[in-house]
């Protein structure tokens, strides 16, 4: 097993592996998008509730 086979194997476990834990393979830049979006909405809404 070349190199290259090994990384294509550990990628696929890992589709694998996420598709057995949450349905489909994760983007991981959409998730901290995703993460970072969830803070911000947790931040303003303390800001909002000040307001009325």
């Amino acid at each position: 097993m070349t190199i290259d086979q090994i990384i294509e194997a550990i990628a696929d476990y890992r589709d694998w592996i996420e598709r057995q834990l949450f349905g489909a393979p994760i983007d991981v830049e959409t998730y901290r998008e995703h993460l970072e979006i969830e803070e911000l909405r947790e931040k303003a809404e303390p800001l909002g509730e000040k307001e009325s």
